[in-house]
């Protein structure tokens, strides 16, 4: 769809609506500015970014920085979830992580394996501020402290999901950088 904008516009509201009970996905317009339409259809999508996975091996431990798993950020996202998967299932006490964005918590409900489960995943904090990433920041995990008794879980390898959401033309210019190249 192209639609010509008024010259004193200042503001693009786009809106999407959708009976209840039906399944909706909006991957942002894309905004080309110019009189000559493009010759290609240019979605300005986002997509899954998946970081990790980062496996701690043996009995988890309290640790900072879990095997030195530190990740920068290739491009701004969303974290929609952690996951933790243990090989071993921990008794008595949860195995607990956290996943910290530039060294600060993303999370007041940390990510935990509950006490004979051998999963377990977390929701970062609903704000925007603790769940959005920009390029550059940098995620570490860490093993937090799980209480006494009991025995931790082993093996467990820590996933996020995120949504990331690319430049509108980056596939433009990957395809122009590809062009130059041949």
């Amino acid at each position: 769809m192209v639609r010509q904008l008024h010259p004193e516009a200042t503001q693009l509201a786009v809106r999407l609506e959708a009976a209840q009970g039906i399944v909706a996905h909006f991957a942002l317009p894309t905004l080309l500015w110019g009189s000559a339409a493009p010759m290609h259809f240019h979605p300005s999508g986002a997509a899954y970014y998946v970081v990790g996975p980062g496996t701690q091996r043996g009995p988890a431990e309290e640790q900072t920085e879990v095997n030195g798993w530190r990740l920068p950020v290739d491009l701004p996202c969303l974290v929609l979830r952690a996951a933790l998967k243990a090989g071993v299932a921990p008794t008595v006490q949860p195995t607990i992580y956290d996943v910290n964005r530039n060294g600060v918590s993303m999370y007041s409900t940390r990510p935990q394996i509950a006490a004979d489960q051998t999963f377990g995943s977390a929701v970062p904090d609903g704000t925007y501020e603790a769940r959005c990433l920009a390029q550059d920041d940098v995620l570490t995990i860490d093993c937090d402290p799980t209480g006494a008794g009991g025995t931790p879980a082993e093996d467990v390898t820590a996933k996020l999901t995120c949504l990331c959401y690319p430049h509108p033309f980056a596939n433009v210019e990957a395809a122009a950088a590809l062009t130059q190249v041949a």
